[in-house]
């Protein structure tokens, strides 16, 4: 690995579409970086890291969520519903360690994540994957389904918190659910 030196550098997005009912995003640049003084060596990553359990004998429940949207794209939803702050959609007791299937039932990408924990990605559109440790975030192909095994087994996480799709504008427009860890 090669340290960069002193310079202007720009941090650009990719150019990305996010299907045939979605939305197409030009390629711009985010911001310009100023880099001055010596270059850094950088720091050297571990040759291994900690080993993760493979969650897929653990399972103690399942559940389907299902991310659609109308026609125009103006409204997205979890489960036939959009976001509502006051609104429990999921509870989950502390301990267990689910399997959940998330549908894509649109023509256009989504995206899984959920806050206060990770989740191990089992299976994309019926392809069982590889066990490489754990994710936040997830691809949901267009009309696809991704299974995932999320343990809510750490005490930290009880209480309330959002799953949802990772796309800002999505998120907006509705596509938000709230899950309840309980002890």
């Amino acid at each position: 690995m090669q340290a960069a030196g002193p310079g202007t550098y720009a941090l650009r997005t990719a150019q990305f579409s996010t299907g045939p009912q979605g939305n197409h995003y030009a390629g711009v640049v985010l911001a310009t970086v100023r880099v001055a003084g010596g270059a850094v060596t950088p720091i050297a990553l571990p040759e291994q890291l900690l080993p993760v359990a493979d969650l897929r004998g653990a399972v103690t429940g399942r559940r389907t969520i299902v991310f659609s949207e109308t026609d125009d794209g103006d409204t997205l939803f979890i489960d036939g519903r959009t976001f509502d702050p006051n609104r429990i959609d999921t509870r989950v007791a502390l301990g267990a360690i689910e399997e959940w299937t998330i549908r894509n039932a649109s023509g256009e990408l989504h995206d899984f994540h959920i806050h206060q924990t990770h989740f191990q990605v089992t299976e994309v559109n019926g392809v069982p994957q590889r066990f490489d440790g754990y994710q936040d975030i997830v691809n949901v192909p267009v009309h696809g389904a991704v299974k995932v095994i999320i343990p809510f087994t750490d005490p930290v996480i009880v209480g309330r918190f959002v799953y949802h799709c990772h796309l800002l504008s999505h998120e907006d427009k509705g596509m938000m659910a709230t899950i309840e860890v309980t002890p």
